[in-house]
């Protein structure tokens, strides 16, 4: 699977299990598709301050924004992804 995403270098394995694609939908964010599931746009930016704002955006849900504190754009994304599988899958 190619990473569309900046600083993205390992997929967990739930998002490959559930058959989601992160297809690239602009700076610092992706689409993510999969079978059965909500549209869904994840964004993560750095911000100027050294955390990370997260913003998840679903078809039929409220949207989700958040800061955080991470030392790397992986780590964020890492973050980003499970916020999504809280708050989409679970």
């Amino acid at each position: 699977m190619q990473v569309p995403t900046d600083g993205l270098t390992w997929i967990p394995h739930w998002v490959k299990q559930r058959q989601i694609q992160l297809v690239p939908s602009g700076d610092h964010s992706v689409a993510l598709q999969g079978p059965l599931l909500p549209q869904c746009q994840l964004k993560v930016e750095p911000l100027q301050s050294g955390k990370w704002r997260i913003e998840l955006r679903c078809e039929e849900l409220a949207p989700l924004s958040a800061e955080i504190e991470a030392e790397d754009a992986q780590t964020a994304w890492l973050a980003a992804l499970e916020r999504y599988r809280h708050w989409v899958l679970l």
